[in-house]
């Protein structure tokens, strides 16, 4: 994702950081082993989360100067009890992810700008800036857009959903959410994005 402001790698590059042949990280693309995107010019590059994700998968040493920053969670929810009650259950069953908490909507913006997450869980209705409008913030700004909204609110209804979904968010879930469907859904968010 371009927001970790990660340079992609050449072929070149890979094959000095992990001590192969040029053509053995080629026959790695061929093979749809390790996802490649071609510049114009026909020049493969590949994502450094690419490349961890290949490497792990292949129980294969991860270099040092891959530093691929972890997978940021935010949590939104002016019910202090509720965003830790996600937040843990996200620690639990999604180790190595950062989780954050906001309990409001201009924290959330704050954080939002400065840690740029992956994902965020929004409430929906919260005092003064509300769920939909973080949202509506979020997806219209370059720099957030490709951020994943699930919404969640204990006060559902069809309209909220619609108003929701046309502001960008990609899931909508009615509190209170089972964890493993939780779970099931950022998992299944991230991994889209990968």
């Amino acid at each position: 994702m371009a927001r970790k402001n990660r340079k992609k790698l050449t072929t070149f590059q890979i094959a000095n950081m992990l001590g192969v042949s040029d053509q053995s990280v080629s026959n790695w693309i061929d093979a749809g082993q390790l996802s490649a995107e071609r510049t114009p010019g026909g020049h493969r590059r590949i994502e450094p989360a690419d490349l961890v994700t290949f490497l792990k998968e292949h129980k294969m040493r991860i270099p040092d100067e891959l530093d691929v920053a972890p997978t940021t969670i935010l949590i939104v929810d002016d019910e202090a009890d509720v965003a830790e009650w996600i937040a843990n259950t996200l620690r639990e069953n999604c180790p190595g992810f950062r989780v954050l908490t906001a309990h409001d909507g201009f924290d959330a913006g704050k954080i939002i700008t400065a840690e740029l997450p992956d994902l965020v869980i929004l409430d929906l209705y919260m005092p003064g800036l509300d769920g939909f409008e973080v949202c509506r913030r979020v997806k219209s700004d370059p720099q957030t857009q490709s951020i994943k909204i699930v919404a969640a609110t204990a006060h559902p209804s069809p309209q909220a959903e619609q108003a929701i979904r046309e502001a960008g968010a990609e899931v909508y879930l009615t509190k209170p959410v089972e964890a493993d469907h939780l779970v099931r859904v950022v998992g299944d968010l991230l991994h889209s994005h990968a």
